[in-house]
């Protein structure tokens, strides 16, 4: 209960230090709103520090699990999610993310 303390502490001074540049990048369209599987089992602590390991960029269902065997804890995929999808159709995206998951299945057990 204390790292995740120590975790949300820090988190919330990043999101305030780094406030306003965030702000800027999302009026210019570089900031995309999106969740991640970020779990308690995959926060790494240096000292009282957690530390994650983030891949952003060409991440999809065959390149997941190597990243994921690689040490990578949150994988971001963009364009392997919405690969297929439109806004009149959007089941592909759940489907792609689906993928993905189960691409990654056990690699972090």
């Amino acid at each position: 209960a204390e790292r995740v303390t120590a975790w949300q502490a820090l988190a919330g001074e990043a999101a305030a230090r780094h406030a306003g540049l965030l702000e800027r990048r999302r009026a210019l369209g570089q900031v995309r709103r999106c969740h991640g599987d970020l779990h308690l089992g995959n926060i790494v602590m240096i000292g009282d520090r957690p530390v994650h390991i983030e891949i952003d960029g060409g991440v999809d269902p065959k390149t997941a699990p190597l990243v994921a065997k690689a040490g990578a804890d949150v994988l971001v995929a963009g364009s392997a999610v919405f690969r297929g999808g439109s806004v009149q159709d959007p089941d592909p995206y759940g489907e792609n993310i689906r993928a993905i998951r189960a691409a990654t299945e056990g690699v972090w057990a």
